[in-house]
């Protein structure tokens, strides 16, 4: 029978827990673009290309809907460009979790007294397929398999990928797909608020993605949310930023470096 008595961890991940993270999304868009693609210069075109089809979906103009349809093409194309690269990088193992993931395993997640749930922001199943084979293989007493929610969709459906600065309800979206993208955002949403302790990750809470810091802020309004955890190099920033959009300033909001998990840090 289930002990009633445990914590609830939900742990949230992004690209900063995966080697090499960005290089299959790189190796799309170099050929196409002619440009020597970075993280930050990605992150920046991608951006780019949802602005353009904000204000051409809004657009009231006669040319604008036959421009929106050329637009939407280029950018169904891409997500699919993308899953497809991200695919083949898993099944070369181009593309893994960082060392020190397993160690946060160990002292945060697989113990007999939790309970977890994982959210996170890439699209590859990298992170899934990492808690759920080391957490079997460790048989640690870890209650059932982590279930894993993909906020900015899946490899397993190039249509539900986010890009960056992309929020669930915009001008060129079908109503069906707002709404499923409405139901999957409630999802996390009750996800954080049932858990005690949340662990991030190798993300950021970026500007770029305030929907998502909107998201975990309404969760961490719970009665049920005791502490935050922060393991990033830039501990300082991201402490800061989730600081931002606390309302209770009795949650505990504490920090570690990726490979010293000992020490705990002032912020």
């Amino acid at each position: 029978m289930m002990n009633d008595n445990y914590e609830k961890v939900c742990l949230i991940t992004g690209a900063g827990a995966i080697e090499n993270a960005w290089q299959p999304i790189i190796r799309i868009l170099e050929p196409d673009y002619k440009f020597d693609f970075d993280i930050d210069s990605c992150n920046c075109f991608l951006a780019s290309l949802v602005y353009g089809l904000r204000a051409v979906a809004l657009d009231e103009s006669p040319t604008s809907k036959q421009h929106l349809e050329l637009m939407l093409r280029d950018y169904h194309l891409i997500k699919s460009e993308l899953c497809r690269s991200l695919i083949f990088a898993e099944k070369q193992k181009e593309i893994f979790v960082r060392e020190q993931f397993y160690q946060i395993l160990d002292k945060f997640i697989f113990k007999k007294h939790i309970k977890a749930v994982q959210i996170t922001t890439n699209w590859d199943r990298v992170i899934d397929n990492a808690v759920n084979y080391y957490g079997h293989s460790t048989e640690s007493g870890t209650i059932g398999r982590v279930e894993t929610f993909h906020l900015h969709g899946s490899i397993l459906n190039p249509k539900t990928l986010y890009l960056p600065s992309e929020i669930g309800k915009e001008p060129y979206r079908s109503k069906d797909e707002s709404e499923q993208l409405v139901k999957n955002h409630s999802s996390v949403f009750h996800a954080v608020s049932k858990c005690n302790r949340t662990i991030l990750y190798g993300i950021s809470l970026d500007p770029l993605d305030a929907e998502l810091s909107q998201i975990l802020a309404l969760g961490w309004g719970s009665i049920n949310t005791k502490e935050i955890i922060v393991i990033n190099p830039d501990y300082k920033r991201v402490t800061k930023r989730i600081k931002l959009f606390l309302k209770d300033d009795n949650i505990k909001v504490s920090a570690y470096l990726p490979g010293d998990l000992e020490k705990e840090l002032e912020v």
